[in-house]
């Protein structure tokens, strides 16, 4: 036979129209990867390129007749691939590093314990040693890297060991002695069920930062938010946002951020925003503030759209901080 096609038909699905019907992006982005289960060829997930937001990750048990957004709380940033293990447990790789998101969770969960925080062109599950599942992930200028896969979250969690870079710890409750340390570029997030107990010999070296979040495991991506639970340390100290004041809200209004800010006590303040990508500062604005709510406006034409985070400095104390999102 010289043609196989006489043999054995080949059967495509278009899969333009569905997607739409599920609220993909008209201008028809780049699909950057596609994954099939290893226990359903029917099953598959496909993730998206460009800066739509919550259009990141969809996902048909059909074999591309109808699809779901399962994108969630996934950054409004590239999604370049994907890949799932034997239980149906999904991996994305996108342009700040690698999310989790369980076959019966409601949401993704950052997974970045061992990888770097950067973009992320593939992921590959692999049996290595012993029945130990590893994930590895290449990436845009750093190399190669691996990780033991997901683990379930647990009770109670101890953390005693020193603390540097990106890292995302989740518990009912989280227990720690740790030192933070690393300086700039070092970003610890601990979110507990219950409670987040630092116990004595806890330290947040100068540069480094610390945030302890209230919430349920697997339910999201923690971003840090004035209006919730959630602990501010930095360089040693507590910063007491309720001493000096707070980031409110942050958003996005064509080429400005809109900050606003509740001031619990009069004086100069700093606002500057952080790029958290390239780990530098890209803007700053010296305001004398009155107790009561404040706004700012920052205009961003002059850098580009990014994953930003608004810092709220009294003197040289950082006071407070949130992430903002941006195209």
């Amino acid at each position: 036979v010289d043609n196989l096609e006489d043999v054995i038909p080949i059967q495509t699905t278009n899969l333009t129209a569905a997607l739409h019907t599920a609220g993909y992006p008209a201008a028809n982005p780049k699909i950057t990867d596609i994954a099939v289960s290893s226990n359903s060829s029917s099953r598959l997930w496909i993730t998206v390129g460009g800066y739509d937001s919550a259009k990141k990750v969809y996902y048909s048990n059909n074999a591309g007749a109808n699809w779901v957004n399962i994108s969630g709380s996934l950054p409004n940033l590239p999604a370049n691939c994907i890949v799932a293990d034997d239980n149906d447990n999904m991996y994305v790789g996108t342009d700040i590093g690698v999310y989790y998101r369980g076959s019966g969770d409601a949401d993704w969960t950052p997974f970045y314990n061992g990888l770097p925080r950067v973009a992320v062109s593939e992921l590959e599950i692999l049996n290595v040693i012993g029945g130990l599942n590893f994930i590895y992930a290449s990436t845009f200028g750093r190399g190669i890297w691996s990780s033991e896969v997901f683990s379930p979250c647990t009770p109670t969690l101890t953390i005693s060991s020193s603390q540097i870079g990106q890292k995302f710890y989740q518990a009912g409750t989280i227990n720690s002695t740790s030192s933070v340390n690393g300086g700039a570029g070092t970003d610890v997030r601990f979110r507990a069920g219950t409670e987040v107990i630092l116990d004595p010999g806890f330290t947040v070296n100068p540069g480094a930062e610390f945030t302890g979040f209230i919430g349920p495991c697997n339910s999201g991506i923690p971003l840090r938010n004035a209006g919730g639970d959630s602990i501010l340390l930095f360089n040693k100290n507590i910063a007491s946002a309720r001493q000096y004041g707070m980031v409110h809200e942050a958003s996005i209004n064509g080429q400005n951020i809109v900050a606003s800010f509740n001031i619990f006590s009069g004086g100069n303040y700093t606002i500057r925003v952080f790029d958290v990508l390239e780990g530098i500062y890209v803007d700053s604005l010296e305001r004398v503030m009155s107790p009561g709510k404040q706004t700012a406006n920052i205009n961003m034409s002059s850098w580009q759209e990014k994953l930003l985070r608004i810092d709220l400095f009294s003197g040289n104390l950082l006071v407070h901080t949130q992430d903002v999102l941006t195209k």
